[in-house]
């Protein structure tokens, strides 16, 4: 019979997997996002693999975000790894600087009632995405 504290030992343990399993694939992580803002090209693929409705188009980290880009806006990519978080920040800050009517495009497509951008804005600012 299992006793009192392990069974508590297994449950932490099994909260402990859970968390770890709500959190997004690694798809994007080890993208090198300096090479990435700074190939125009590249930038300009991935604004049209979001924006499109098919995703025949996108490249595998493409594809993946786009997938999940609708919760990632409703939730300040909640399961996003601190990792993730840098990276799709300072993907969409820059979008956001450089292509302000594309990022417009994406928020409408994204957040079509502006409801997460009035929730986040601060956040979003503070991050230096301009919404």
């Amino acid at each position: 019979m299992l006793r009192l504290s392990h069974a508590l030992s297994l449950l932490a343990l099994l909260a402990a997997l859970a968390t770890a399993q709500d959190k997004y694939p690694d798809t994007f992580d080890q993208l090198d996002m300096k090479a990435l803002l700074s190939d125009k090209a590249r930038i300009e693929a991935a604004i049209q693999c979001l924006d499109e409705d098919g995703d025949g188009a996108c490249r595998p980290a493409g594809k993946l975000l786009k997938s999940v880009l609708a919760e990632i806006v409703k939730t300040d990519c909640a399961k996003c790894t601190e990792t993730q978080k840098e990276k799709v920040g300072s993907f969409f800050a820059h979008v956001s600087q450089h292509y302000p009517e594309q990022m417009k495009k994406l928020l409408d497509k994204y957040d079509p009632s502006k409801e997460y951008r009035a929730k986040y804005a601060q956040k979003w600012a503070a991050d230096g995405i301009k919404v």
